[in-house]
């Protein structure tokens, strides 16, 4: 198996931890997997994006979570989309209202 997935941190936007992807292609199967998920996050079209999601904590206290692409379904997408915009109105609401002596 020549394909990994590791934690790093990109330097170059102050060291915000990423999840990297190296794939290289082989006949073993979990080369073939990590193949397979690539693949669904074609980087040419809309298909690049992913959502993570909480599962479950499991009885060690090691919380449990999926990355997982979101296709390119219109339905999907509109609905991924509609959570983030919530999301924004929500944080927005939340920010306390500028002076207006203060920002002029």
């Amino acid at each position: 198996m020549d394909s990994k997935i590791t934690i790093d941190l990109d330097f170059a936007y102050g060291n915000v931890p990423v999840i990297q992807i190296l794939h290289k292609t082989s006949d073993d199967i979990r080369d073939k997997i990590v193949g397979n998920f690539v693949q669904q996050l074609d980087h040419t079209s809309i298909s690049r994006w992913l959502r993570m999601e909480y599962k479950y904590k499991r009885t060690d206290g090691a919380l449990i979570w999926n990355i997982v692409p979101i296709t390119s379904s219109i339905d999907e997408l509109e609905r991924e989309a509609k959570l983030m915009l919530a999301m924004v109105e929500s944080l927005r609401a939340q920010m306390p209202a500028e002076d207006p002596v203060t920002t002029a």
